[in-house]
């Protein structure tokens, strides 16, 4: 599978688990970046909650019953982009 498709698969899912059922979803990342230090940081997991993250811990967090877990072991996780360069009258 190209990157381009697993990564639009995986927004996909982070969203989908999010937003019908408000559920946990945990995030397995290799590398996860983190922007307050400007550096990578190895093994983490991500849990987010709803729409919110709700915590970052070290180490791959074993998933519970009935949440959503997404395996990117072998990706590096980067904090969300936006397109500030926007032509209105366009």
């Amino acid at each position: 599978m190209s990157l381009p498709l697993r990564t639009l698969l995986v927004s996909l899912l982070v969203c989908l688990s999010s937003f019908a059922f408000a559920q946990l979803t945990y995030v397995h990342a290799g590398q996860l970046f983190d922007s307050e230090t400007a550096t990578l940081q190895s093994e983490r997991t991500i849990i987010i909650d709803g729409e919110r993250i709700r915590e970052v811990r070290a180490g791959f967090a074993e998933a519970p019953a009935g949440s959503v877990l997404i395996d990117l072991r072998d990706h590096t996780v980067l904090p969300g982009f936006m397109d500030m360069h926007v032509h209105i009258e366009s």
